[in-house]
């Protein structure tokens, strides 16, 4: 939330630089993990005179969780997890069986970067997703289950 004064002037808001399409008020709101970066606003009052606010710097926090979502799904999910830029991972999954039927392997981009995932002609039950760096060594598993 951006207070100025005097009030009745525009808003511009910036994300890393850019413009923030769609938001022309003083609250900038509604961010999540997809809206981690610096922000900042540039106010112009009535009289024309600009005003530009101090970065801030929306961060996520590290974290040993591994999320997958929707869960129950029909095949097509969403996985994250914390992670460094760039970071090599493979995500690797296995059937009630322990067969391994899926692997795909991402190179990050951003902290808890999504990884979209469609295993929709494997047929419904219970996997084990499983995320692996570069070196092979397990990031994190979780159970899904796949319904029609």
């Amino acid at each position: 939330t951006a207070t100025v004064n005097p009030a009745g002037g525009s808003f511009v808001w910036f994300r890393n630089n850019q413009v923030v399409p769609g938001v022309t008020g003083a609250v900038l709101s509604g961010l999540t993990v997809d809206n981690l970066g610096t922000y900042r606003a540039v106010y112009t009052d009535l009289n024309g005179c600009v005003s530009t606010s101090a970065d801030v710097t929306l961060t996520g926090q590290p974290s040993n969780n591994l999320y997958v979502y929707p869960n129950p799904n029909t095949g097509v999910f969403q996985v994250r997890f914390y992670n460094v830029v760039n970071e090599a991972a493979s995500v690797i999954i296995y059937d009630a069986k322990g067969a391994r039927v899926f692997v795909q392997k991402f190179t990050t981009g951003t902290p808890y970067s999504s990884m979209n995932i469609d295993i929709s002609r494997s047929p419904a039950g219970v996997y084990i997703v499983e995320v692996v760096n570069a070196a092979g060594k397990r990031i994190a598993a979780k159970r899904i289950v796949k319904q029609l």
